[in-house]
């Protein structure tokens, strides 16, 4: 494997940690002013679910499409202070790796690509990358939050 390969591989690693540390920053800021950080939506059809984005709790389950859904977070969040977690991360300019010399510029896309795939497994990322697997793990914000 080249040594370019690797590197660049590294720096797009880097380049979502980074990512992932201004989408927690921008998350604590949230919930250090009283919010809290929600995840799910739509299911199948009309059913829809609310999640506790920290611990995967289901806060709410119900059927009624957007508007049972608007319906539940109105009555459960009457202060609105639920924040989906989703705008959070399309908010933030993404980190973008510089270019690597010997890497030309469609297989660097075609690298990020591969890297952003969930069916990448961490642990083919972690050869290549010459990291452990849970170094590969903490770029993607796998793990505590």
């Amino acid at each position: 494997m080249s040594d370019a390969l690797r590197v660049h591989v590294r720096k797009i690693l880097q380049a979502y940690a980074t990512d992932q540390e201004a989408e927690l920053i921008a998350i604590r800021d949230i919930e250090a002013a009283g919010g809290q950080i929600i995840n799910g939506g739509q299911l199948y059809g009309d059913e829809w679910e609310i999640l506790d984005w920290r611990t995967g709790t289901r806060l709410a389950h119900g059927f009624g499409g957007l508007q049972g859904y608007d319906e539940a977070c109105a009555r459960l969040d009457p202060h609105n202070r639920w924040r989906h977690i989703d705008p959070i991360s399309e908010g933030l300019e993404p980190v973008e790796p510089s270019a690597t010399d010997g890497v030309p510029p469609s297989l660097a896309s075609a690298l990020q690509d591969w890297l952003g795939s969930m069916h990448t497994p961490d642990e083919e990322i972690a050869e290549v990358a010459g990291w452990d697997v849970a170094q590969v793990a903490r770029c993607f914000g796998r793990g505590d939050r």
